[in-house]
């Protein structure tokens, strides 16, 4: 199955806003009591363009997550911070990844996932990630 036909077979990710290396191709999540947020590495940030902001979908079923600029036309957008490398400070969508994916954090507060793939779809980077 093609990237493209998981995107349209995944869920939109929309929830309500609450109150390493250059080169690395890397997507950390942060979880703890003093922030929760999505970092993608310099080199994920840059392979998507740079956005001002971003989309993201969830394959629960093959444990993928999509990120891009654009993955859907009425699909919610998550606005990113930072300087270099693309920080999406948003609790409620951290938790929904958390949950979805089956993150264990109870030993740590950070996780790593390097296991990614790009493809351009329609003119927009796609990143895949998977968990």
């Amino acid at each position: 199955m093609s990237m493209l036909e998981k995107i349209k077979k995944s869920l939109v990710v929309e929830v309500e806003t609450t109150a390493g290396g250059k080169n690395v191709i890397s997507l950390s999540l942060t979880n703890n009591d003093n922030g929760k947020r999505v970092t993608l590495s310099p080199g994920l940030y840059k392979c998507l363009g740079c956005p001002k902001s971003l989309q993201f979908a969830i394959n629960e079923d093959d444990k993928e997550l999509f990120v891009a600029e654009k993955l859907f036309d009425d699909g919610k957008t998550y606005m990113v911070s930072g300087k270099g490398k693309g920080i999406l400070y948003n609790a409620a969508l951290v938790e929904l990844i958390t949950k979805t994916m089956d993150v264990d954090f109870s030993s740590c507060t950070s996780k790593t996932f390097r296991d990614i793939e790009i493809e351009k779809i329609d003119d927009v980077n796609v990143a895949c990630v998977k968990f």
